[in-house]
């Protein structure tokens, strides 16, 4: 089994809007930047760290990736998650296997994405819904679905009706650290709630409490 390409698409403009009730614009693209290191370290204690590209349109996305060890994939403008997930297959031709995981999931382990890997054996697809099932977390998926890709309003739907259209066996994980990611309010007092000790758990804890 080849072990697939990671790709983190990372927004580069109006970080987490959402969040604009609660945190001012500095501090929600501050907490971006956290959740994003967060995400890559993760994949870095995978042992995946040299096969995962950060797309982005933001320059500094791709400093923190360098930063990191990982590579970067430069948008020439913001186009959201679809237009990241497209080019980044377009640009790495000869990959056949793919793995989308958000920056924002910040209960996100290695454990986490080995297990979702570990799949590839017996599914050709590899689906994690955000909380509310109608959005998309983690997403394996081979090079001949990615026309059929659509992050937009109920994306896990969609997905999974993209796989059904093409054949294609499909495993669904609903393990937290796949499902929460930090969206909305609720998202944000929640992680503050469960008291983990990462960086971006201990900003927002310092953030939300002023």
């Amino acid at each position: 089994m080849k072990t697939p390409v990671i790709l983190v698409p990372f927004k580069g403009e109006r970080h987490k809007s959402r969040l604009s009730s609660v945190l001012g614009a500095e501090k929600r693209t501050k907490l971006a930047y956290l959740l994003l290191d967060g995400v890559l370290r993760s994949v870095a204690k995978a042992g995946l760290r040299s096969r995962c590209y950060v797309v982005s349109a933001d320059p500094k996305a791709g400093t923190r990736a360098h930063r990191l060890g990982v590579q970067f994939v430069r948008e020439p403008s913001a186009s959201g998650v679809n237009g990241a997930v497209r080019l980044g297959v377009e640009r790495l031709k000869g990959r056949e296997t793919f793995v989308v995981i958000p920056s924002d999931l910040a209960l996100l382990s290695s454990s986490d994405i080995k297990r979702a890997i570990g799949f590839c054996r017996e599914a050709s697809v590899v689906i994690a819904p955000s909380s509310s099932f109608n959005g998309t977390n983690l997403l394996l998926f081979p090079r001949r679905m990615a026309p059929l890709l659509s992050y937009d309003d109920n994306s896990f739907w969609n997905h999974l009706a993209a796989a059904a259209k093409l054949g294609l066996r499909t495993v669904v994980l609903t393990q937290r650290g796949l499902v929460f990611d930090v969206d909305t309010p609720a998202d944000a007092e929640e992680l503050v709630r469960l008291r983990i000790n990462t960086a971006a758990a201990r900003f927002l804890r310092k953030s939300l409490a002023k």
